[in-house]
């Protein structure tokens, strides 16, 4: 389960993960999940310099969370580095500058890449693996965003049937504007939701009944959903 704490600030100086060995823990620097990145998946007494008392971001996760990878060379080869945050607007600090050439995104995820540092210029958005960029893009990204878009499954513990839920709302007999919820009526039973999104869920069709908001990672939905809205969190 990815749990989200943006409101720490520069007071950390150790970490234990023994309590339980599924799961890692990823600080950043900077609010938000943005800044220098450091994984720990074991006890760390004394953290280095980059980032004791200098943490203002955390991630806690399963150890089985997949992450985007990018990638030196054509086909998911050369240089390889795993993203675990949100916003690279330097990518040369986490990979040689204008060299990617491949990537690996996990299902739900969104990746966008840009030709210029701070996500100006040209762009392409990538939602799955893709052995080469293009001749446009390659070798010269050296900005990028990543987007956790939640997930619906079909069964409880993200089993089963899914289908991703991008910014936008959906019903199972949609109407005005609507998207279809695929997955079906009275459908879901479990819910993967990262920052910076949040689901506001609805037991009868086109939105109607008492509205439930889910903000992380439910396992086993206890109501029904027939309808539901994607947004923001830091609204």
């Amino acid at each position: 389960m990815q749990q989200d704490y943006p409101e720490f600030e520069n007071n950390i100086s150790s970490i234990t993960t023994s309590i339980l060995n599924t799961i890692r823990v990823i600080l950043f620097s900077d609010p938000f999940f943005t800044g220098k990145e450091m994984v720990v998946e074991n006890d760390w007494p004394s953290l280095p310099v980059m980032m004791e008392n200098k943490c203002s971001s955390l991630l806690v996760e399963l150890k089985t969370e997949q992450h985007v990878e990018i990638f030196q060379n054509n086909n998911y080869s050369g240089l390889a580095t795993s993203l675990f945050g949100m916003s690279y607007r330097h990518l040369s600090d986490f990979f040689p500058n204008d060299a990617l050439s491949s990537i690996r995104i996990p299902y739900g995820k969104k990746v966008y890449l840009y030709e210029h540092e701070d996500y100006r210029g040209r762009k392409i958005i990538l939602d799955k693996d893709t052995p080469f960029i293009g001749e446009d893009f390659n070798n010269r990204v050296t900005s990028m965003q990543i987007l956790n878009y939640p997930i619906a499954f079909s069964d409880p513990n993200f089993q089963g049937r899914s289908q991703m839920l991008e910014l936008d709302s959906y019903d199972s007999a949609p109407e005005r504007g609507s998207r279809w919820l695929e997955i079906g009526d009275n459908a879901i039973r479990s819910l993967k939701i990262s920052y910076p999104f949040l689901v506001k869920a609805f037991p009868e069709k086109h939105f109607g009944g008492e509205r439930t908001i889910y903000k992380h990672d439910i396992e086993n939905i206890p109501g029904t959903i027939s309808s539901l809205a994607i947004e923001p969190s830091f609204r």
